[in-house]
């Protein structure tokens, strides 16, 4: 535009804009919740803002349910009553330390890769077996 001209641009944001690859689900999703637009010059030149609310991926139907394993978030699997037993039986007191709830939107893989010598590879194995029993 030259300078001082004005015109009007409208942007269409799809749900493709709004996706992020989920492994745990082997496919894009988008999430729920309320966005902000922000346009500008730069970061701290903001000159227009609008809110939006996305109403998130529509439900998966009870055969689509994403198959459980050490590579979803702990909280994926403790949302799941037979996950939860899995991981309480391998897990057992670790579930229940302090910083354990810093840790939910953590997989176990992402934890092994700290601590090794407490998720192991062939813990990580034997969990998945588990989950992947579960459906």
């Amino acid at each position: 535009l030259e300078p001082g001209e004005r015109k009007t641009v409208t942007l269409s944001i799809d749900q493709k804009a709004l996706a992020f690859y989920d492994p745990g689900k082997s496919r894009w999703v988008t999430e729920p919740g309320e966005f902000l637009i922000l346009v500008g010059r730069s970061a701290g030149d903001i000159r227009l803002q609008q809110r939006f609310h996305w109403q998130g991926d529509p439900e998966l139907k009870a055969d689509e349910k994403p198959r459980l394993h050490s590579g979803v978030t702990i909280k994926a699997i403790m949302d799941d009553p037979v996950g939860k037993q899995v991981l309480e039986k391998h897990l057992g007191d670790l579930l229940n330390h302090p910083q354990a709830s810093m840790a939910q939107n953590m997989s176990l893989e992402d934890i092994a890769a700290f601590v090794p010598q407490m998720l192991t590879p062939e813990l990580l194995q034997a969990i998945n077996e588990e989950l992947a029993a579960t459906g």
